[in-house]
């Protein structure tokens, strides 16, 4: 019986969004909203955050960065710092993509998580 074969490093599943702007014609205004264009398996890795201790308090300041790995393809060659990422329910920022080891399979991407206000 053949082995099935795992995810390997590609283990938690992300949601890719991007963003929608439209204009009210009576009001002016633009409002944007995000839409989930597809959904893939990733490599999902926290690089660093900062913790600052207040008193007797610790806190965890907005800096958690992260790095997203995923397979090269038709979708996540066009993500943008104008997308979004949504990773067990929170919601990163992407502040840049590129096919880091130019080698056309891979993209990574470095995002940071939106904190709640």
């Amino acid at each position: 019986m053949p082995m099935k074969r795992g995810a390997g490093k590609f283990d938690k599943r992300v949601i890719i969004e991007r963003v929608t702007e439209t204009t009210s014609t009576s009001m002016n205004n633009q409002t944007k909203t995000f839409e989930a264009i597809a959904t893939r398996l990733a490599c999902v890795v926290w690089l660093r955050g900062n913790e600052v201790r207040n008193g007797s308090a610790m806190q965890v300041q907005d800096s958690a960065e992260w790095s997203v790995e995923l397979l090269a393809d038709s979708v996540t060659r066009t993500i943008t710092s104008n997308d979004r990422l949504v990773y067990r329910g929170k919601v990163f920022s992407i502040t840049s993509s590129a096919d880091i080891n130019q080698d056309d399979r891979t993209i990574t991407i470095l995002c940071k998580e939106r904190k709640k206000p």
